[in-house]
């Protein structure tokens, strides 16, 4: 037994994915959505979501001023292309 974790701690470990973050701005009624400091399109957030539905963590930080059905409609997109690994993050302003 001792033999076994041993080994198991000498093996190399497999690192965690970096989180991705997306960051959710509500501004006059719409649902903007940005990507390393740049908008995303719908379109492009369904491309990546394709990557990130492979087990990459994203994180989703909100306004403070962002309503709850804009959160909802970015959670279920991201849910609908198979992307599981989704962290609701401190809000920003």
């Amino acid at each position: 037994m001792l033999a076994f974790v041993l080994l198991a701690l000498a093996l190399p470990q497999q690192a965690e994915p970096t989180a991705e973050e997306i960051v959710v701005t509500a501004r006059k009624g719409s649902c903007r959505t940005q990507w390393r400091g740049g908008a995303l399109s719908g379109r492009q957030l369904d491309a990546l979501a394709g990557d990130w539905a492979a087990g990459i963590p994203v994180q989703v930080r909100a306004q403070r001023r962002a309503d709850y059905k804009c959160l909802a409609k970015v959670a279920f997109r991201l849910a609908d292309r198979g992307v599981t690994r989704v962290t609701f993050i401190d809000p920003v302003d």
